[in-house]
This record gives C-alpha cells, structure tokens and sequence, in this order.
C-alpha cells in the first residue's frame, strides 16, 4: 500500500498488528499531497462540507444531514484548540447571519444560502461542544 512506502519500517514490523502504534499512526496520521499533516479532525470537517455542498445544491438526499453535519460539528469542536474557539463561536453566530442575505443574489442564491447555511449547522455544532465544555471545566468541583 501507499502508506508502507511513504514510512520506512523495519524487517520485525507486522503490517496489520493490532497493537504496533506505528501502524495505527500511520493510518490515522498521513500527509497531503501540499505536504501539509492530514489527520482525522481534518477528514471529518472535509466530509461535513461535502454533505453541506451537496445538501445545498441538492444533488443528493441524504437523510438526517442536518444530524450529520451537527455531529461533524462536534468532532471539531473538540479537537479545536484553545486559542481559536473565539474565533469558531463568532464564525458561526456570523454564518448564521449571513446566509440569508445570500438569497437575494440572482440565479445561484438560493444554492448559496443552503451551503452556508448547513455549514453553519456544523460550525454552530463546534460552538455548542465548546461552549459546554469551557462551561463543565469551570464549574467541575
């Protein structure tokens, strides 16, 4: 596979053990064609704006997105470190905001306002997981 020749391993490496963490750090801890780390916080917020670009353009159905795209939301906001989550809580008051006024742009407004507006879902998401667990370490005894 692709993963074995990007990480030389030695010759007692088990390809599929279980418990060698370099495999399951490899697997879960890979680079992008940039160069850039790609991991699974990453992964997850990329699905949830592929559901919220075909949600909003309405090529595909898909049941219970806005449960996905909320769940989505989570994942991210757990992993958001504590120096952006300012930054996630005002992103997503603003999103919810400004997708509306998308609406009023001819001919591909409407697509407009349902993308941003799913994308809120996921950043709004983020928000509630941040704000309820700065809430639950501040009032822990």
């Amino acid at each position: 596979m692709y993963y074995r020749k990007m990480f030389p391993v030695d010759k007692n490496f088990i390809w599929g053990d279980k418990y060698n963490a370099q495999f399951w750090c490899e697997l879960f801890y890979f680079k992008n064609f940039h160069g850039g780390v790609m991991n699974t916080d990453k992964i997850v917020g990329y699905i949830g704006l592929l559901i919220a670009i075909l949600v909003g353009v309405e090529l595909v159905a898909i049941p219970y997105a806005a449960l996905l795209l909320l769940i989505a939301g989570f994942f991210l906001g757990y992993f958001t470190p504590s120096e952006a989550q300012v930054r996630v809580i005002i992103s997503s008051i603003a999103l919810t905001m400004f997708a509306p006024v998308l609406a009023e742009i001819p001919e591909i407004g409407i697509y407009l306002q349902d993308i941003v507006a799913s994308i809120s879902i996921s950043a709004q998401g983020a928000a509630l997981l941040i704000i309820m667990r700065n809430l639950y370490i501040r009032l822990k005894p």
